[in-house]
C-alpha cells in the first residue's frame, strides 16, 4: 500500500507570478515522485499542461482573505483554550 500523502498545490490568484510558482512547485513535487495535484483558476497566464492531476476551476478574479472574512469571537476562543489547558 502506498503510504505517500496526497499534496494539493492550489492558487486562485490571477497574478501570473503566483500561478507560475504553483506550477513550478507542482512540477518539482511530481519530479520527486510525490502524489501531487494542481488546482488553478480557469483563466491563467502561464503554461500548466494538462492531465488528470491538474484541475482548473471558475473562481473570483481577486479572491483573498481580508478583515471581516472570518468572524471569530476571540474571547470565546481564549476561554476554550483555557478550558482545554485545564483538563
Amino acid at each position: 500500500m502506498d503510504k505517500r500523502k496526497k499534496i494539493l498545490v492550489a492558487t486562485f490568484s490571477d497574478i501570473s507570478d503566483h500561478q507560475d510558482k504553483a506550477v513550478v512547485l507542482y512540477e518539482e513535487l511530481i519530479g520527486l515522485g510525490q502524489d501531487a495535484y494542481l488546482l488553478l483558476p480557469e483563466k491563467i497566464d502561464v503554461e500548466c499542461g494538462t492531465g488528470e492531476r491538474i484541475r482548473r476551476v471558475r473562481c473570483p478574479d481577486r479572491p483573498g482573505i481580508a478583515k471581516g472574512t472570518f468572524h471569530i469571537n476571540l474571547h470565546s476562543f481564549r476561554f476554550a483554550q483555557a478550558q482545554i489547558g485545564n483538563e
